[in-house]
């Protein structure tokens, strides 16, 4: 989970504590307490995609498959009114290197967060097997005037799924 601190941000100098509040009980399984795993202080543009904000679906068509991406971008610059915002979303392959992308303009309401979608298409992707499990990644940039201000990047995999009630389970048409 995340936390918006911002409000409680203060010129100058601060002290950020983390603190666990064990309330008992707290867990079905586990009845301990405290932090387990990482923290990490974040910080991100006045205008930035909002944290889990990126969903990739993949569907396929004869020998090439499209790729839907929605974004949602939050905007909380009151100066937003001269910037220009492009989204821009490109998939690598597992090497590196370019094999599609798409730019579009995101469109931003100061205060709320605004979906942008597009539609990348792969032809012939290396399918995604338990044997092979071959991954792609999607970069997605967000630019403020041309400059890059955010970058999230992804993984996700191509791969076909059917279940029949006769035969069972197939992934990428192999039972």
């Amino acid at each position: 989970f995340e936390i918006d601190i911002t409000p409680y941000i203060i010129e100058g100098i601060n002290e950020i504590y983390v603190q666990v509040v064990h309330e008992s009980p707290n867990s079905r399984w586990y009845s301990g307490a405290g932090i387990y795993r990482s923290v990490w202080l974040k910080t991100y543009p006045g205008t930035h995609i909002v944290p889990d904000g990126i969903y990739i679906s993949t569907h396929k068509k004869e020998d090439s498959w499209n790729v839907e991406v929605d974004t949602e971008v939050l905007c909380n610059d009151l100066l937003q009114s001269e910037k220009h915002y492009i989204i821009r979303h490109s998939i690598l392959d597992a090497s590196g290197i370019c094999i599609s992308h798409a730019e579009n303009e995101s469109p931003v309401q100061v205060g709320s967060a605004v979906s942008s979608s597009a539609l990348l298409s792969v032809n012939n992707p290396m399918l995604w097997d338990i044997n092979h499990p071959y991954c792609y990644s999607l970069k997605t940039e967000l630019l403020e005037n041309d400059q890059v201000i955010e970058e999230e990047i992804q993984t996700f995999g191509f791969r076909t799924m059917e279940f029949d009630s006769q035969q069972g389970f197939f992934l990428n048409g192999r039972k």
